[in-house]
């Protein structure tokens, strides 16, 4: 059994616990048993309320105390293997306990001495990493992001030469901590572009609701929401265009050859979107405030759509870590 540690919270972490769920879905299809250990906030409870495997919530505390009393649960269960997402704090901030076998995800950082298996999908640390201890597993590639397994069901039909984009679907992570979403809705209103369809996904952890209700009331043609909806990939082959963040939406946009504008919040983020739009897979802008978007409308149609291939993504991260743990 391995314990897949992670948190949800206002303005943080809701993909990160959403990504959990997805290797955990792996792992117990290849009769490896998981727990998903989280701390009991309404974000987690949002995602988690339907969740099939086995859960483990947790109390409320500062990073380091949780990390503590977790571990020391963990040995009273007889629990010894751990993989860490957290992005609350710095990986290396945590002090692991020796009698347990750690690993995890690292987005701006070497991993921690302890940890005994690594996944990066960072590009610039991907490539850091290739060169990095030689006794641990280490799995790095822009690739391996934890996706849905069944998500390459859903591969978007691409855009005519001549079509218009006109049905734009919003999805800024369930936290948005910068207010995206908002951002994103004023700016194609001020350009009075003629959209037919507009749909947000309005996510478990968002913040400014009462920013975006006044929003909605300015416009005529009003955006449909979803609320906390769960495998969004789903909704994209209905649209021409999603814009969204650097998370992990923008993997399964990728994925799912999605026409996608990214903006993004977070180093780790931008880095990625950066890469991604380097490579004409998806385009990129600092602001909404500062974007034509009827410009990034036309340029779509240039776009060069990525197929990663079966080879990559969750599943291939499952086979690593069981055969990490039954070799």
């Amino acid at each position: 059994m391995i314990v897949l540690r992670g948190d949800a919270k206002p303005g943080i972490g809701t993909g990160d616990l959403v990504s959990l769920t997805h290797l955990a879905m792996g792992l117990e299809s290849l009769d490896v048993r998981t727990v998903i250990a989280t701390q009991k906030t309404p974000e987690a409870e949002e995602i988690l309320h339907s969740y099939p495997y086995s859960m483990w919530y947790l109390p409320v505390l500062a990073p380091q105390e949780s990390s503590e009393a977790f571990q020391k649960a963990c040995l009273e269960k007889n629990l010894t293997t751990v993989f860490w997402e957290i992005t609350e704090c710095s990986p290396s901030q945590i002090t692991y306990h020796p009698k347990l076998t750690h690993g995890g995800i690292i987005f701006d950082e070497f991993p921690p001495k302890e940890w005994k298996f690594v996944l990066c999908w960072d590009p610039v640390w991907v490539h850091q990493m290739k060169d990095f201890k030689k006794d641990i597993v280490n799995i790095a590639g822009v690739e391996y992001v934890l996706l849905h397994p069944e998500i390459s069901q859903f591969v978007h039909p691409g855009l005519d030469s001549f079509q218009d984009v006109d049905k734009v679907l919003i999805t800024v992570g369930g936290s948005d901590n910068e207010n995206h979403t908002v951002r994103i809705l004023r700016a194609l209103r001020e350009q009075n572009l003629l959209l037919k369809k507009i749909s947000i996904i309005w996510g478990p952890g968002f913040i400014y609701d009462n920013s975006l209700l006044e929003e909605l009331e300015l416009w005529d043609n009003k955006p449909q929401i979803f609320r906390n909806m769960r495998n969004i990939y789903r909704l994209f082959p209905d649209y021409d265009c999603v814009i969204s963040a650097g998370g992990l939406a923008a993997s399964e946009l990728l994925i799912t050859k999605t026409p996608a504008i990214l903006f993004a919040t977070f180093p780790h983020q931008i880095r990625r979107c950066l890469y991604f739009a380097g490579h004409s897979w998806c385009l990129y802008s600092e602001t909404p405030e500062q974007t034509d978007f009827l410009e990034m409308f036309h340029k779509l149609k240039q776009l060069t759509l990525l197929d990663w291939g079966e080879k990559a993504g969750t599943m291939a991260v499952a086979a690593e870590i069981r055969n990490f743990l039954n070799p």
